[in-house]
């Protein structure tokens, strides 16, 4: 049941599926890693769009085989049995969940730029100017805008948060879960959200990181891929398996 969703429980599967990867998915974690690595790959030029495409393609599957590995890990899953089925089934769940936040933001982007008109701060300017607008200018406008940017923010990180779940519940039912993992964390309010914060701190670390030393040299993009690959990948696979835990497997057995 929603009511006994434990984002610290969540955190802690997180946390101890992180360590086990590297002993029980190390082939999951090395094919992200190797997809994060195409650009370094790609740095000496750009390729001709009959080398690009199927780069691509690589680059993808390595992506979707090694996120997959990862989740499949997370539940105790080894070997690589029933892996391609597994990865399509992801990917369309992937794919339409993508496809409804999408959507979400699109209409929050509507919102947001009507809000804009209707008070006069960035009439007919599209969402950038109007968030510049909000920070340059002052008054009671700006904090309308801000407040209902803030709030859409926590509405889309929220939902993204809610459907992780599908990911590792589409590996466990084989079958394509999506929105029906919104109806399974229903009632968590923003813990799940607060929860993929926690576990995005490899990232947001990255991030500064990049913003406080010089970023030319190769290993820095190495030491990204690394870092996403064997451990912010990992707490975001185990993260989802915790909710997904917590949200529907006290209900009985799938």
């Amino acid at each position: 049941m929603v009511e006994r969703l434990s984002l610290r429980h969540s955190l802690l599967e997180a946390a101890r599926f992180t360590l086990r990867a590297w002993r029980t998915a190390p082939v999951a974690c090395g094919l992200v890693t190797l997809a994060l690595l195409f650009p370094v790959f790609l740095a000496g030029g750009v390729p001709g769009l009959g080398v690009a495409l199927p780069l691509v393609a690589v680059q993808v599957a390595a992506m979707l085989l090694g996120w997959t590995g990862l989740l499949r890990a997370a539940q105790g899953r080894s070997g690589w049995a029933g892996m391609g089925p597994d990865v399509l089934r992801v990917l369309a769940s992937g794919l339409l969940s993508g496809l409804f936040l999408a959507l979400v933001v699109m209409v929050l982007g509507i919102v947001l730029l009507g809000i804009a008109g209707a008070t006069g701060l960035a009439p007919g300017d599209d969402l950038t100017m109007a968030a510049q607008a909000a920070v340059s200018t002052g008054g009671w406008k700006t904090l309308v805008l801000l407040t209902v940017q803030i709030a859409a923010a926590l509405l889309v990180l929220t939902l993204s948060a809610r459907l992780m779940v599908a990911g590792p519940a589409t590996v466990a039912q084989r079958r394509v879960i999506s929105l029906a993992a919104l109806g399974w964390t229903r009632g968590s309010g923003l813990r799940p959200a607060a929860g993929l914060i926690a576990v995005l701190l490899p990232y947001v670390s990255l991030a500064l990181s990049v913003l406080l030393m010089p970023s030319a040299s190769a290993w820095v993009d190495v030491g990204w891929a690394l870092v996403l690959g064997f451990i912010q990948m990992p707490l975001l696979a185990g993260y989802a398996t915790g909710l997904w835990r917590a949200s529907l497997a006290p209900k009985g057995p799938l």
